[in-house]
């Protein structure tokens, strides 16, 4: 950083207050420009913090506009897992704008849910898609858009004290299945 020598030199250079003050002062000096450069890169290494967790975890990270776009011009991935502060939400608490209509699956302590989606309804009303839910207890319900249960406490056979970790439905309107691990 050029200190030693200056620090060197204001020992040898140094044969009053005055002349020493004034190499303190010119190194003090130095030190300010230089938090300013430190603060930079002190930022660009949060930045790339968040970059790294955001890619670890698979979540998207918010970054300022500037940023954002110098970051597109080195690599186009980069929009994949940032946004730009500019288009973030408002409000985070998005619940508050939905209106409560009917509640499912109500008794149970549901671990995991999906919609699974059916053939068009049909005439006679029924419904296009059902509720896959697994529970606490590891048991498969499945619910109608009516609340109604078509299928209750069923075991999905993964054995006392341990739990389900992740479920999937199939993607398949003709044949349904439902994974679970």
């Amino acid at each position: 950083l050029g200190f030693g020598r200056a620090a060197a030199g204001a020992s040898a250079a140094c044969k009053d207050a005055a002349t020493c003050q004034v190499q303190v002062d010119g190194i003090i000096q130095r030190l300010g420009e230089m938090k300013g450069d430190m603060r930079g890169k002190q930022a660009t290494l949060g930045a790339l913090e968040d970059l790294r967790t955001g890619v670890l975890t698979g979540k998207r990270v918010e970054l300022p506009s500037a940023q954002r776009q110098h970051l597109e011009k080195g690599s186009a991935l980069i929009s994949e897992v940032t946004f730009d502060a500019r288009h973030r939400p408002i409000s985070t608490n998005a619940s508050r704008h939905f209106k409560p209509i009917i509640t499912l699956a109500e008794t149970s302590e549901v671990e995991h849910h999906a919609f699974l989606a059916l053939k068009k309804a049909t005439a006679k009303g029924g419904s296009s898609s059902l509720l896959v839910t697994v529970d606490a207890l590891s048991t498969l319900s499945v619910w109608d858009l009516n609340g109604e249960a078509l299928l209750r406490n069923f075991d999905l056979g993964h054995g006392e004290g341990r739990k389900v970790a992740h479920m999937s439905l199939s993607p398949s309107q003709d044949a349904h299945f439902v994974l679970s691990a």
